[in-house]
């Protein structure tokens, strides 16, 4: 279970989506992982006081887990802008 890190490793330590992805297909056959969109309070204050280089969006998460988990359509949280995704590893990994 992945809850309030990934905007954090994104953003704050500017790893892309798909080595974060890398590094918990190693060790997480499942994967319940949230992710905060854009114009959540914390992401906001993230790209207003940290120096981002990336892109961050749903689609650019997606893009980067892909290739390592299958996933259905995320479950929005309610009153909030944050997703929550079930993955499953792929076997074997897409290269």
């Amino acid at each position: 279970m992945a809850l309030a890190v990934v905007h954090h490793l994104t953003i704050v330590n500017q790893i892309p989506f798909h080595r974060i992805a890398g590094c918990f297909a190693k060790i997480a056959p499942h994967l319940l992982i949230e992710f905060p969109d854009v114009h959540d309070s914390q992401v906001e204050l993230l790209l207003r006081t940290r120096r981002y280089q990336g892109e961050y969006s749903r689609e650019k998460f997606e893009e980067g887990f892909l290739p390592y988990y299958t996933f259905e359509e995320p479950i929005k949280v309610a009153c909030s802008k944050r997703y929550l995704y079930l993955m499953r590893r792929r076997t074997p990994l897409l290269q």
